[in-house]
């Protein structure tokens, strides 16, 4: 019955509910960082497990390309909180691998990629393919050398396409 809101993406249309909060801050690495953050204003000692700790971290490794972009002293802060709660590095390792047929569905999304300046597009029709799948290929396009933006575009269910766009920082693939 009580809904709240707490994200790093910026806002992209109305509501059809009216949150008792809503914390949307896009200047954060992730929306775990941001929950960090609201601990301390917490009237009762926060308590997670070790588990949501862990989830937590993987969240901001994912959010960060592993610590590679959008991250501060705040976030090295969160992350820093989520080991004192007990996130296990080695879970989430673990948890980052893929499964072989993943593995295999990655590199033929990767495969359609194609360079446009300082920017790759990748554009897949093949299959349908899962959110977190797209936003793994853009990271992944990132760590090319002198590409600025990467965009992974997929049917992400038969009548809808996802597009997964990530950059270094100078471009504000948010705007495009």
């Amino acid at each position: 019955k009580t809904i709240a809101i707490v994200d790093h993406h910026r806002r992209t249309g109305e509501l059809n509910f009216k949150p008792e909060l809503m914390y949307i801050e896009s200047s954060a690495s992730s929306a775990s960082e941001l929950v960090v953050e609201l601990f301390p204003y917490h009237k009762r000692n926060v308590v997670i497990t070790p588990l949501d700790a862990t989830y937590m971290y993987t969240g901001m490794l994912i959010d960060t390309n592993r610590f590679r972009v959008r991250s501060g002293n705040r976030t090295f802060q969160a992350a820093a909180e989520l080991r004192n709660y007990g996130a296990d590095l080695g879970v989430v390792e673990d948890m980052l691998r893929d499964v072989y047929d993943t593995f295999e569905e990655r590199n033929k999304i990767l495969n359609t990629a194609k360079r446009y300046g300082k920017n790759v597009i990748s554009a897949y029709d093949e299959d349908e393919v899962e959110r977190v799948l797209m936003s793994r290929v853009a990271d992944e396009i990132l760590n090319v050398k002198d590409v600025e933006a990467s965009f992974v575009v997929a049917y992400v269910d038969q009548e809808s396409v996802g597009i997964s766009a990530r950059s270094k920082g100078k471009v504000n693939v948010q705007a495009i």
